[in-house]
């Protein structure tokens, strides 16, 4: 058939010249570029729930700060960590997860 046909008679790859061996060693000798150094998960899931918390609360948040924590909260990162504190933490562990995720009553104001 054909296609047996262009499989047996194709040509062989081309070697790479050693321009390209040259640049492709240059290029990766080089050191890569600097990245943004990444929060920690734990940093970034304490501020979205303290933002969220404080909305809640009816605390002043900014919007744009607000919006990042709600969308990190529904993200696959901040659930997965959410769910694996859940069922591989201690006891005690799992009641600080609870009690950072849990929304909070609005103040009535009234102390004591």
């Amino acid at each position: 058939s054909d296609a047996v046909r262009s499989i047996r008679e194709r040509p062989e790859p081309a070697a790479p010249s050693a321009e390209d061996i040259a640049r492709i060693e240059t290029e990766s000798a080089r050191p890569s570029k600097p990245t943004a150094p990444t929060r920690p998960i734990e940093e970034k899931i304490a501020e979205a729930d303290a933002l969220i918390a404080a909305a809640q609360r009816g605390e002043q948040v900014d919007d744009a700060r607000l919006r990042w924590a709600q969308a990190y909260a529904g993200g696959s990162e901040y659930r997965t960590a959410k769910v694996m504190a859940a069922h591989f933490s201690s006891p005690a562990e799992r009641d600080d997860v609870r009690a950072a995720s849990a929304p909070s009553a609005p103040s009535t104001g009234n102390a004591g």
